[in-house]
């Protein structure tokens, strides 16, 4: 369904643009360690709990993107922004500095995430994507691309 927009000049309002926005935020939320469990001592049982439910809902997400570009609703380029959100410069050739980061648990947008998180919500994501990716010359670049910076 389609709703009029609250102003004339922006486009009407859509299941898929909402759906899609809420993803944005929610993904750009999660990668964002957040501050209550930064301050949780490094002991305390607490945190482990917030960093398992953080890490579930980060793959939930990332599956929820993986399945929207099933379905024609995300390009391929916005899960290349996803995997570089990740991993760093997906399909740059220089993306030592990027790997670094990574290692060192820093994602693209200077984010702190570790690194077995975001390899493993990478892997993830490229579960649900391969066989829908192979279709398009893009979409096999990016495998490629993605694949070798893991293996890297």
């Amino acid at each position: 369904p389609e709703f009029p927009a609250e102003d004339v000049d922006i486009r009407p309002v859509t299941f898929a643009r909402v759906l899609l926005d809420i993803c944005q935020r929610e993904f750009q939320s999660l990668l964002e360690v957040s501050e209550s469990s930064a301050e949780v001592p490094v002991g305390c049982q607490g945190r482990g709990e917030d960093m398992d439910r953080h890490k579930e809902r980060l793959l939930a997400t990332v599956r929820l993107l993986g399945h929207l570009l099933m379905r024609n609703l995300l390009s391929t380029r916005i899960i290349q922004a996803v995997l570089e959100d990740l991993l760093g410069e997906v399909g740059d050739s220089a993306f030592s500095a990027h790997l670094k980061n990574v290692k060192a648990g820093i994602t693209s947008n200077g984010c702190l995430m570790p690194e077995e998180s975001a390899i493993e919500c990478a892997c993830e994501l490229l579960g649900v994507i391969g066989y829908t990716c192979e279709r398009c010359e893009l979409g096999r670049n990016l495998l490629q691309s993605a694949t070798q910076q893991l293996e890297g």
